[in-house]
This record gives C-alpha cells, structure tokens and sequence, in this order.
C-alpha cells in the first residue's frame, strides 16, 4: 500500500495505522466461483501482512507482455489535510489530479482520498461521521473525485476514544474491501491469461517459460494472501505440463542440460536466490537442471508455510529417485560421482530443514511417526550414495548392495577423458569422507545411526535392521570382527521372525566366521592362507561331485574389450579381467562365456588350463564365428577347476558389450518365390521354398513356415523335395526325396555343405486382395556335430509378382508362322539374358531372327522376339494349329551376379565406401558429372589391419588400391544406378553469449511540416528491455549518449554529447532542437549510447529509427527564369537556342528546391 498526502500527516497517524496491523478476517470471494482445492465459494483471509510505502511512480511494476510482470501493489491512499479551500484549489487539487492519473492508469489498483480533522476544527463540525457541509474542502473534494464508487471519507479525530476507534475502525474496513477489490481483479485476469496461453500449448511459436512466469505471477498472488494450498496446487500443475510438453515436443525453451556450474552437485536447494532462476526463465536461458531445482524449491517453501513437514519429505524421496535417473543419463557431461553427491547434499539438506521446522511445531503422534519414518527414508537415500561412493573409491563393498563402480556404463560419473571428469566435488562433508577410510567410516556410521532411529522410533524394524547389517558388513570388511559380530549377535536370529531365512543363514554364517576370526586371529597369517589355497587346489582334483558356487567373492569378473577381426574366418575374442583374491595361484581347467542372441542362439568362447595369480589377471576367451547372424551379448561366464565350478552372473555394463554377426559366405540361408515355369492363362498355385546350406551341415532338421501376412499356406502330408549341389556345373545330380509333415514341421532330409533343397509348397489368398508383397518366417532347427541343437531363423519376403511378363502373338502364312514374342522383367533389378528360344512340340523347325545372344532386360522396358515356325511336314494344315509352343530363356540377376572370391567382402565394401565418399569433392562432381582422381588413404587404412597376418594385409591393401584406380573417373550415371539416396539430418551448433542489458534507443523527429532554418524538436529515448546485471549495478548504470551531427546539414540547439544515469525502472527520454541547414532529403543525426563499467559483450542495443530521412523544404516557393529570345540577340548574344523543352527541362531540376515538389509550368 501506498500513502501521498500534502501536509506531512502520515508522520502523525503512522502509529495508530500500523499498531491495527495486519489486516484480519478479509472475505475472499473467488473469481472462479469456488475454490478449486477446498470448493467453497468465500474463503477468510485470516491474516494479510502489508507494507506501507511513500507514494512514487517509480513502486509500479514496469509492463511486461502477456500480462508476465509481477505486481504487489493493491492500495493507495491520499490524506488531506487542509481547511481552506483556496489552498485546496491552487495546490492540493492539481496533486490529486496528477496522483489519480496515474494510479487509475494502472490495472487492478485501488484507492481513496481521506480528508483528515483533528483538533479543535474536528469538534467544531457536525458530529457525524460523514458530514456534508455545503462550501467545505471534504465537499469540493467529493464534488472533483467522487465517481461511481464512492471512494472519498471524512477522517475526525476529536481525542474521544469512542469515536475514534469507530473512525478508524471504518477506515480500515475500506482499506480491507480495497485490498479484496484489487487482489481478486488481479487473481481473475491472471486466472484468464493462464487459460487463453494454457489454449494456445500446440501453436506454433508458444514458449512454457512464458506459460510458467505467468501461471507462477497466480501462483505467487495466492501466497501473498496465506492460500498456501493453491499455490502449491498451481506449482504442481506446472510440474505436471512441464513432464507433458517435454514427451510432446521436448524442451526448445531450455537452454541445455546444465549442472556444470561449481556448486551445482552441493546445493543449497531451498534457496531461491542462489542463481537468477527468474531472469533466466524470463529470457528463456535456464537449463533444465536450474528449473527442476527451483521448482521443487518452491514447492518445498509452501510445504513448510503449511507446515506439513511429512510432505516435504514424501515429495524430496520421489524427486531425488526420479532426478537421479536423468542426471545418470547426462552423465558424461557432469563431473565424476555428480548423481551421488547431489543426491545426498539435497537429501541431507531436506532433513537438516524438516528437523528445524518440526522442533518448534506441536505434531500429533500419528503425524510424528509417519514424518519419522519418511525422514528415515530420505536418510537412507543419502546412506546408498556413501555405498555407491565407497564402492567407485575402494572404500568399502557391501555384499547385500553389490554396486560396481561400472554398473551403468561409465561408472557414477562421466568419461574419465573428459574435462568434467577431473573437476573435484564441492560438497565438503563428502570432500573429507573419501579422504580417508576413518573419515568415511565416521560418516557412514552417523548417517547410518540417523536412519536407524528413525526406523526404529516410526514402528519399522525390519528396515533398522538392514541399515544395522550394512554396518557390520562395514566392520567385517574392515576386519573389526569384534564389533561386526556384536551387531549380527543381536539382529541374526530377529530375520527368521521376518520368514527372511536366506538371509539369516548368511549372516549366522558370518557371525560363526566373525566369533571364530576374533578368537583366532593367527589363521590370518600368510602361511595358513597359502595352505588353504593348496587344499582347495587338491579337493577340486579330487572330488567325485561337482560343487556350484555362484558370484562367488574370491574372484571377481569384468569384460575390458571385445577383438571382432575382419575376417570372415576369424575367432572372436573377448578380453576378460579376473581379480583373485587368493595368496597363491589357482589353476582353472575351462573358462566358458556364453553369449546369447534372440530365438535361442548361442555361442562359447572358451579358453583352457589358465592360472590366475593373486590380484588382477587378464584373460582371453575365444570362439568361431557364428554362421547364424544376429546380435550376441554376453550373459554368463563359468570357470571350472575340476569339480568344482564357479558361475558369475555378468554385469549389466559388460551385458551392453555386443557383438554383431554379418551374414556371410558361409551363413544358411532360406527363401521363397513363384516358380519360374508358367503356362499361360493359369494362375499360380505353388511357392518354390530354397534351403542353401553353404557352409553348414543339417541333421535331423525340421522346418516351420508361418505366414506374417494375408496369405495361407497348405501343407500337405507330404511333399516331394529336389536335393542338388549348389555348384554352376551343368551335369548336377538331382535327387528327390519325401519330406513328412510331422506336427504342422517339414521334415528335412540330412544335407552337406553346399547344398540347395527346393520344395513346392501350395498357398491360397483373397481373390480380391490387392497386396502382392508378403512375409514368411521360417524357422529351421537341427542338430550340429557336437550334438547340440542349432536354431536358424529368417523373415523372407514373397513377392506375388512374376519375374516376367510374356506376350505373344502368331500371323500364319502358307509357308509357316511368325510368332512375335516380347519379354519384360518386372520390378526390382535389370536381369542379363544369357540365351532365348523356341521349340515345339510337334518338331516343326524354329528359327530365330534377328535375336542377339546376350541381352540385358530393364524394368518395365520389353524385348521384343521374331521366331520362324515352319510347317510340319506331310500335314495339310498349318504347323501352328493345335501346336504347344515353349519358349525357354537364361537369366542372371544383376543383383546376385557377383563374384564372391575374398574372404572380407563385408570389411572392403565398409571401407570402400566411407573412404570413397570422405574423398569426392561434390561441387567438382556436380559440375562434370565424373569422379576425379583421388588418393586412397592407406595411412588410415593400414592400423585397422595391424592385427592381421602380412600377407593377409598386403592383399587387401592390393585390391583396394586396384578399386579405387578403377573407380578413379567413374561417370554419374554409374554411380547413380541402383543408389537409393537417403535424406540426411543437419545439426548446426554455436555459442552465443546473452547480453545482460538490452537497450532500445529510438530517435523521434516532430511530425510537422519542416522549412529550411526551422527548428525541428527532437526526442531520443532510451529504453532497458532486458536488465540482469548484478550488484552494484543492480538498478543504475552510468551512460554516455552522443550524437553523430554533420553540421553541414543541421545545427543542434542542446549537447550532442551529454552523460546520464541509466535507470532499470523507466525509460531516460532526452529532448534536443535540430535546425536543418539544407533542403531536400536530408538523413538524420545517428544516435550512439554507450555503458560505462560494463563489458561490450553484455550490453546489446536496437537502434530503432536509424537511418531515417527528413524532407525539407526551402523559404521560397516561386522562382523568376529570365530567358533571352535568341532571335533578338538577347542575353549577351551569340548564345544557343532556348527551347520550351530546355526551359522545362530545367524546371524539373530545379522543382525539389522549389516549394517540396511542387509542379510547375511554362508560359
């Protein structure tokens, strides 16, 4: 609220107005009609703080767009004081009249005029409250301000406390309905805003940094009368649409990630004031690390004013939970151990905060054990990062949390290359915890001894006891064996009332070892270790039954590299390092680690006979390539020493290193197409089904087909199959053989290597289905050599389309017959024709005309064919009458007619072609149409071959060095065959440093008419759109404006160079006179603004009018021409002929400086 007034009142009424302070039982009548958390129509403000302020222009917030400026003022008042009504006239009317412009100028404002009595002129006047007297100032005041609302009072204070208490208490009781009046228009046109920008969410153009300054703008409103509730309800709608936006269009408004601030991974997450949250949201540069800190914050703030404690911590275990997994996935831009620090410095401070709160609030029992226990699980939150942080700093391993330091890929931080990587931590607590193994077992047991208590003191024992267990398996690996065993005697035997067996077997196991050790401690030595490694050696040779332990602590597994060759023919090798924590070597007779793909396939890497010395080993593990491709991930790895087998159950980061197998030369493959043999006029009923063995062998196969698509297949009981090599040999022995149905599966029959089994198989679809590319899969099971079962699956396509389309037509004659054929491969690739022709059945002679030997047959383009039939001798009718004709033709598919001679035919067309395409210049390839000579960059090739055999990589250095001299040249039209280009995605990246103080200047002529010597007035204003400076810059800056004049086109009444204080609150305007001194167009003055005391860099201007002109226009509007008459030898004769067409020409030169282009004409 505000206060003006014109005699130095307020000095004497300031007391008794604060001393009624705050306001009470305000009525709050909600704009919506009810309110949407309670629903009740009226709501009691039982308490509004205000705060009084001398009236100023400047207290109005400045004007944002979209309705995003915060206003706090609600109020205003104006105390008169004088009785004479001269004085009133002259001096305190023309201050109310100026004072109520502006306030009335200003949305949802209210305000009143109080005329003050006192002293012996208050008991002078009529007692009533609201007199009228005629010819008083109260009445002139009333008579000058008084519009609808009646917004003027009398104010008498006649030293009766009665009465005086009855004039305050009517006093207030309109500064409270003000107040209410002002605070719902507000409330009611941010409510309308918020659901119009709310409207507008999948326009083009809208911005959710917009959305939630003003949808915060209500938010704050309700905070600012005690609606905690709807505050916090408007804060988490926020949060929702923040979760929605970010799945619907992801998050344009953000300016990154973030988090890579000092401090960020230690912050004090309820102070709001840490870093400019709101200017940044404003100008849409937060990230997104920044908004989620302060929106949480702020939703933590209103949970303590509603003193719900319990909550807080409720909402801080979801949000840390959630958090944790998005800053795990911009891990490798955060420092090392970035999610764990957070985690626990925002937890601790959370409990730090609901500890202060709770100790001075009175808290039912059924509300303090429910805030115990959740304060207990936020504790425990912040006890898993310290076993996470031990873990990744060898501080500590606990067996019942087996965290890795690379359970999630790269550890719980980034690259160890990156730059972030070797920045520290910044939480202290946790700074001096990794120094030293007796600092972090200090803080573990705190914080463990924290959640402990909570747990115990909410009613939950079982979690006290899996806290107290992490502690003695802290004091087990610390070899306290004393203390470990104190607190498993006393939490032990508590699991089995639990039904918690498993565990309590393990630990009254490790109690036996802790009581035995602490009674013992001489079998530690050296020697007795080094015996029980020996007769563990004996007893795995000796034992008659294989004993299994799995994950078992003496050694530990991770993969470091996986080695896939270029070969075809290559092992696939896996690099494993085995941390044994034996004292002396262990012999292990078979490492096996199996890798798993999809459908049960499978491949064993194995190595033999390895010894694993004490501490970390490496070892390799390898294994053929798999014939059957697909994606294989490693899932388990065994080692066997003798009968005694050890299992580990890989990581999920050592599960992520895949290994893909290519198809290659030799990989079995399956197919299906339509028969190539057709008679014409018949539909087609039968799929031709291929097996090609290649490399494999197949026993005791059985075969399953399902169709994936709109088509049936019929299988039979049996059908007949055609089994023959897979050579180019023209004397290939066929055998056929019955394959049985047997459970809905084709019986295959044992096949080699390199061999083609083909089957007909009848099929059946809609008639009137119109698609003609269908799906099979079929999955083909045998028995390999060692007797293990192999599984080979493919999804192959079956196009309904014939290879090709064959017209004919017959023109009998008297010697014979023509028969005109045309030939037309379908879609798909050009097919080479290697030979055609034509028979028939009756023997009659064929001759063919005109037909090449080898052709090639391009898609939808026919070949036409001429044959010669002659007539059959000793018949005396034509030879084509009743004949059966049969044309028969050779083909290759361009697509399958490749020589496939190297063994690296999948490495060389890789390479080939990010090399060759790394080396076209596009503009020169464009441009001519060929590829230019380039040189083949054996630099870069050379490494990738180190591991290969010399002759092995001069080979392939050979042959490539051959295909690129032969591309070398190539023309566009070759390379553009077959090439099917895919679109690209450009993603372009910059900086760009924001300003922290954006200016507008703008220079305003007058809009007059100006002549030559006029004085021209001139405004320059300078406007600050965007101010985020910091201290001691935080509402002034100094300035400097200057004016570049050329003084031979005006002259300027005022400093061209004056300096001036900058102000964040309103605009500086400058006025200036500019005399021109020449006609015409002429270009005005350019405005210059420069801040002193701040960088370049961070102040941005808009010159907003420059370049702008002015027309001038001179004194004179008329001019004389004195012409001399040629004829008569006027003008000093001997001049030229004066012409009308001269004398306009002339004229028209001079018409801009005579009267602003006014027309003009000649006698």
């Amino acid at each position: 609220m505000t206060y003006a007034e014109d005699s130095g009142l307020w000095s004497s009424l300031a007391s008794d107005f604060k001393a009624r302070l705050p306001l009470r039982q305000l009525v709050w009548q909600s704009p919506g009609g009810s309110s949407r958390n309670t629903g009740a129509a009226q709501r009691i403000i039982s308490s509004l703080d205000i705060d009084i302020k001398p009236y100023s222009s400047d207290l109005f917030p400045m004007y944002a767009p979209g309705g995003l400026s915060q206003n706090s003022l609600f109020m205003h008042i104006f105390f008169v004081g004088c009785e004479d009504l001269e004085y009133y006239k002259n001096n305190v009317r023309p201050k109310l009249k100026e004072w109520l412009e502006v306030v009335t100028n200003k949305k949802h404002q209210e305000w009143m005029i109080v005329h003050f009595l006192g002293g012996e002129a208050a008991k002078t006047r009529p007692a009533s409250l609201f007199a009228m007297g005629g010819g008083t100032v109260f009445d002139k005041i009333k008579f000058d301000f008084s519009l609808k609302k009646d917004r003027c009072m009398q104010f008498r204070q006649t030293g009766n406390e009665v009465r005086d208490t009855e004039c305050w208490n009517d006093l207030f009781d309109r500064v409270k309905e003000g107040f209410v009046s002002a605070i719902t228009q507000q409330v009611a046109q941010q409510e309308e805003d918020t659901r119009r920008l709310e409207q507008q969410r999948l326009m083009p153009g809208w911005n959710y940094c917009q959305y939630f300054l003003l949808k915060e703008s209500l938010a704050s409103t309700y905070e600012l009368i005690g609606f905690y509730d709807e505050s916090l309800l408007h804060y988490d709608e926020l949060e929702a649409m923040f979760y929605q936006t970010l799945t619907e269009q992801g998050a344009p408004w953000f300016h990154k990630f973030g988090g890579v601030e000092a401090g960020d991974d230690c912050p004090d997450i309820l102070n709001t004031d840490r870093k400019p949250y709101r200017d940044n949201i404003t100008q849409s540069n937060i990230t997104i690390f920044d908004f989620r800190e302060y929106l949480f914050a702020r939703q933590c703030r209103l949970l303590f004013l509603m003193n719900s404690p319990a909550d807080v911590c409720q909402r801080t275990k979801i949000f840390v939970v959630a958090f944790a997994k998005t800053l795990q996935e911009y891990r490798v831009s955060l420092i090392r151990n970035f999610r764990e620090s957070w985690s626990y410095s925002v937890c601790m401070r959370i409990v730090r905060e609901c500890d202060n709160v709770v100790q001075g609030l009175p808290l039912s029992s059924g509300a303090a054990v429910l805030h115990d226990a959740l304060r207990a699980e936020i504790v425990q939150i912040a006890r898993f990062q310290l076993d996470r942080l031990g873990a990744f700093h060898k501080l500590c391993v606990n067996p019942l949390h087996p965290l890795d330091a690379a359970e999630d890929g790269d550890g719980p931080g980034g690259d160890d290359d990156s730059e972030n990587a070797s920045r520290p931590l910044t939480n202290p607590e946790l700074v001096k915890a990794l120094d030293s193994t007796e600092s972090f077992d200090k803080l573990y047991h705190v914080v463990t001894d924290m959640a402990v208590r909570g747990f115990e003191s909410s009613g939950r024992p079982r979690a006290a006891l899996a806290l107290q267990s992490d502690l003695a398996f802290l004091y087990f690996s610390r070899q306290n064996y004393a203390k470990a065993a104190a607190i498993w005697d006393q939490t032990a035997f508590k699991y089995a009332e639990f039904g918690w067996h498993q565990i309590e077997t393990m630990l009254m196991e490790r109690l036996a070892c802790c009581l035995y050790l602490a009674s013992q401690p001489h079998l530690l030595a050296v020697d007795k270790a080094e015996s029980f490694v020996d007769e563990l050696n004996q007893a795995a040779i000796s034992m008659s039954d294989p004993i299994t332990r799995a994950n078992s602590e003496l050694f530990g597994v991770s993969i470091a590299s996986v080695t896939n060759r270029v070969g075809d023919d290559d092992d696939l090798v896996f690099e494993l390092r085995i941390n044994s924590v034996l004292v002396k070597d262990f012999t292990m007779t078979l490492l096996t680690l199996t890798l798993t793909a999809g459908d049960g396939k499978e491949m064993v890497c194995t190595n033999s006979n390895v010894v694993l010395h004490p501490g970390k080993n490496t070892v390799h593990v390898r294994a053929p390539k798999s014939t059957v491709p697909g994606n294989y991930s490693p899932s388990v790895f065994q080692m066997m020493s003798g009968k005694l087998h050890f299992n580990y159950d890989l990581l999920p980061s050592d599960r992520k290193k895949s290994v893909r197998m290519h198809e290659t030369l030799s990989s079995l493959s399956m197919s299906a197409s339509l028969p190539l043999k057709r008679v014409s006029n018949e539909p087609d009923t039968h799929v031709v089904v291929e097996i090609l063995t290649r490399g494999n062998s197949i026993k005791g196969g059985r075969l399953a087909i399902s169709a994936l698509t709109s088509i049936s297949l019929s299988l039979p009981k049996s059908l007949t199959g055609r089994v023959n090599a897979a050579t180019d040999s023209a004397d290939v022995q066929v055998r056929e053989t019955v394959c049985e149905i047997v459970d809905g599966k084709i019986t295959v029959p044992d096949m080699g290597e390199q061999q083609r089994l083909r089957l007909l198989l009848p099929y059946s679809h809609a008639a009137d289905s119109r698609n003609t590319e269908h799906k099979l899969k079929m999955v083909l099971t045998s028995v390999a050599g060692d007797g293990k079962k192999r599984l080979f699956s493919s999804i192959v396509k079956l196009s309904l389309v014939p290879l090709f389309d064959v017209l004919h037509s017959v023109v009998d004659s008297t010697s014979g017959s023509l028969v005109q054929m045309a030939v037309m491969c379908k879609d798909g690739p050009p097919m080479r024709i290697t030979s055609l022709g034509l028979s028939a059945a009756s023997g009659a002679a064929v001759r063919a005309i005109a037909i090449p030997s080898e052709q090639i047959a391009f898609p939808n383009t026919p070949i036409h064919l001429l044959f010669q039939l002659d007539s059959v001798t000793g018949t005396s009718s034509h030879a084509s009458h009743n004949q059966s004709l049969s044309l028969h033709a050779s083909f290759v598919s361009l697509a399958d007619d490749r020589v496939w001679h190297a063994r690296h035919t999948g490495f060389l067309t890789t390479y080939l072609r990010k090399h060759l395409i790394a080396s076209m210049d596009p503009i020169e390839y464009a441009s001519f149409g060929t590829l230019d000579t380039f040189k083949l960059d054996l630099e870069s090739l050379v490494p990738l071959l180190a591991d290969e055999d010399p002759s092995v990589r001069d080979s392939l250095v050979a042959l490539l060095t051959k295909l690129y001299e032969r591309l070398s040249g190539a023309a566009m039209a070759d390379a553009r065959h077959g090439n099917a280009a895919i679109p690209s995605a450009l993603s372009y990246t910059f900086s760009h440093h924001a300003p922290h103080l954006f200016l507008d200047v703008s220079f305003k002529a007058g809009d007059v008419d100006v002549m030559l010597g006029d004085a021209l007035p001139c405004t320059v204003t300078v406007t600050p759109t965007s101010w985020t400076l910091a201290s001691p810059h935080a509402d002034t800056v100094d300035a400097v404006l200057e004016l570049d004049l050329d003084l031979h086109h005006f002259a300027i009444a005022g400093k061209r160079r004056q300096a001036f204080k900058l102000s964040r609150l309103a605009p500086t305007v400058f006025h200036l006179h500019l005399v021109p001194l020449m006609a015409g167009q002429v270009l005005l003055p350019r405005v210059i603004v420069r801040v002193n005391s701040i960088a370049e860099r961070d102040v941005g201007i808009a010159y907003i009018n420059n370049g702008g002109q002015l027309d001038v226009m001179p004194r004179r509007q008329s001019a004389k021409i004195f012409v001399a008459d040629a004829d008569t030898g006027g003008g000093g004769g001997g001049g030229a002929a004066v012409t009308p067409a001269l004398v306009k020409a002339r004229l028209d030169q001079m018409s801009p400086y005579m009267g602003g282009g006014r027309s003009m004409t000649t006698a």
